[in-house]
C-alpha cells in the first residue's frame, strides 16, 4: 500500500517505512486491544484511535507533501473505520 501511493519503492525511503511498520504494530495492537476488551467499549475506542489517527495523517498531508497523497488515502481510511465501529455501537445499543 505504500508503494502504491507514494509513487516510488519503500525501500527508498527509510523514514516511510519505518512510520508504515509503526502504524502496522498499531493496527495489530489496535485488534489484540479488541480481542481483550469485546464490545461496545472496544468499538468506542477503536473509533477514538482511528479518529486520532486520521487527524495525524491530515496534519503529515499539511506539513509533509511529498507524503500527502499516502497520508489523504490513510485519512479516508481511518476515517471510514472510525465512522463504521461509531455506527455498529449506535446499532448495538439501541437494540
Amino acid at each position: 500500500m505504500l508503494g502504491l501511493t507514494a509513487g516510488k519503492p519503500v525501500s527508498e525511503d527509510g523514514a516511510a517505512l519505518v512510520v508504515a511498520r509503526i502504524l502496522g504494530a498499531r493496527h495489530l495492537l489496535q485488534a489484540a486491544g479488541g480481542a481483550l476488551v469485546p464490545g461496545r467499549t472496544e468499538r468506542r475506542l477503536a473509533a477514538a484511535v482511528d479518529g486520532v489517527h486520521a487527524i495525524a495523517c491530515l496534519a503529515l498531508a499539511v506539513r509533509a507533501p511529498r507524503y500527502a497523497r499516502g497520508a489523504l488515502v490513510d485519512a479516508i481510511l481511518a476515517t471510514t473505520w472510525c465512522v463504521l465501529s461509531l455506527r455498529t455501537v449506535r446499532t448495538h445499543s439501541s437494540s
